[in-house]
């Protein structure tokens, strides 16, 4: 008898397993299935309603850090192209070349400009002319 296990006899409905579990759904206590249920249920969504917070305040945090950095690209952006205005800035290259004394700063640039030819030399073979004027051009190079 030490051995065997046992069960209060006042667990055990008296009519059977079936009737107590009839009482239980249509019983005076039908009310607690009921409840259980919706516990279960208001936790369920609950969870899903703090899961979903969590991904929009992350997704949130994320939008706001790629703002900022955009913002940052931008702030460059604009200090890169004022610094290239400013580079090809006429006045700062003869600036920069007085500066490397390149350039005489009061001497006029000046630059030859050859006249175009007459029309008849321009109607004749330009293989030879171009030729000779590469050759004019890139004497130079070494």
């Amino acid at each position: 008898m030490l051995n065997r296990i046992t069960t209060p006899q006042a667990l055990i409905p008296r009519s059977g397993p079936v009737s107590w579990r009839q009482e239980l759904l249509s019983g005076q206590a039908a009310w607690l299935p009921k409840l259980v249920v919706l516990l279960v249920a208001g936790c369920v969504m609950t969870s899903l309603y703090l899961w979903q917070a969590s991904v929009i305040s992350t997704m949130r945090t994320k939008a706001m850090q790629l703002d900022y950095e955009a913002a940052g690209l931008e702030r460059e952006n604009v200090r890169l192209v004022t610094q290239l205005a400013q580079w090809i800035a006429p006045s700062y290259i003869d600036g920069k070349s007085a500066a490397l004394g390149l350039l005489d700063a009061s001497a006029p640039l000046r630059v030859h400009v050859t006249q175009p030819p007459a029309p008849a030399e321009a109607q004749r073979d330009m293989t030879t002319g171009s030729v000779a004027l590469w050759r004019r051009l890139t004497d130079w190079l070494p």
